[in-house]
């Protein structure tokens, strides 16, 4: 599958929002030491994010497989 370069594209666009949501984790993290208000709102970034990551993540890769992860006999659905 990565050998064809818009999915690598697309896929690269995934690790890239992975990513980004994993950093919002680790500094909420950091903040959870701090005034309540600082680590709600660090806490509630990184809620956010990674709910939309984990949504796209998942939209996408059912997308790549051609829609066959919709069906109960693959790992995506």
């Amino acid at each position: 599958i990565a050998t064809f370069q818009a999915l690598a594209h697309r896929m690269s666009d995934m690790l890239i929002e992975m990513e980004q949501a994993r950093s919002a984790v680790i500094r909420a993290a950091g903040y959870f030491e701090s005034d309540e208000r600082t680590r709600d709102i660090n806490i509630h970034a990184a809620k956010n994010l990674m709910g939309r990551a984990g949504r796209l993540i998942a939209e996408e890769s059912i997308q790549m497989h051609g829609g066959i992860a919709m069906t109960q006999e693959y790992e995506l659905a």
